[in-house]
């Protein structure tokens, strides 16, 4: 049931792009929060509304003949039990280790103020990644 909902949100999240990388990068970071202790992957999924960029405007519908949704589900598995190879959202970190991101936002989208002000312009969460048009914070 957890993985249908990734399933969804990160294609509600990202379909619109036409990138499997997007999506994937979505389902990533939210994996991300569960392993820092955001919650239970119910919880982090029912809270994504408080830490979203962008402004929600547009409405996806699946199309269960689109290649990337297909590739998506293979994926999703992977991603859930943490065996994904993931460099989309912990890139190598200039400083040493790696960089875990935490945040996401479409620069093509209107942002939020809230997103704006406390992550993207917060030296605390620099933007350490890039995905097609897709932003990455710390």
């Amino acid at each position: 049931m957890i993985q249908a909902k990734l399933v969804i949100f990160a294609y509600q999240e990202a379909g619109w792009t036409g990138s499997l990388q997007c999506m994937l990068a979505v389902a990533c970071v939210l994996k991300n929060r569960v392993d820092a202790g955001w919650g239970e992957w119910m919880d982090v999924l029912e809270d994504t509304h408080r830490v979203e960029a962008n402004e929600i405007d547009l409405q996806v519908n699946m199309d269960l003949a689109d290649d990337n949704l297909r590739d998506l589900m293979a994926e999703v598995d992977d991603i859930y039990h943490g065996i994904f190879v993931d460099e989309l959202t912990k890139p190598e970190n200039p400083m040493g280790g790696e960089a875990t991101c935490l945040y996401y936002c479409f620069v093509e989208r209107p942002i939020r103020d809230w997103f704006a002000k406390h992550i993207i312009q917060s030296p605390e969460h620099p933007r350490v990644a890039q995905v097609g048009q897709m932003m990455l914070y710390t």
